[in-house]
């Protein structure tokens, strides 16, 4: 039950995002999310793991426009 309730908000958060794209995110919302991928998840067997590069994630997020490159380095906590 708790999982089809994160797939459902899931599924809720990519609509929105595709609704009104990545670019008109504020700052701050995408400064929350770069910070996202540096964190362990909790996987569906109950253990915690980190995204596969999360040491390279700074590095990758600033390489992708101007706009990301200017958000990544002014989130202290990704570096």
């Amino acid at each position: 039950m708790e999982f089809q309730k994160f797939i459902g908000l899931k599924q809720q958060c990519e609509a929105i995002l595709r609704g009104i794209g990545f670019r008109k995110l504020p700052p701050e919302l995408m400064s929350e999310i770069f910070l996202c991928l540096t964190r362990p998840v909790l996987e569906l067997n109950g253990n915690y793991a980190l995204f596969p590069h999360f040491l390279k994630v700074p590095f990758i997020l600033s390489r992708v426009c101007r706009r990301w490159r200017t958000v990544a380095l002014s989130t202290p906590a990704l570096w």
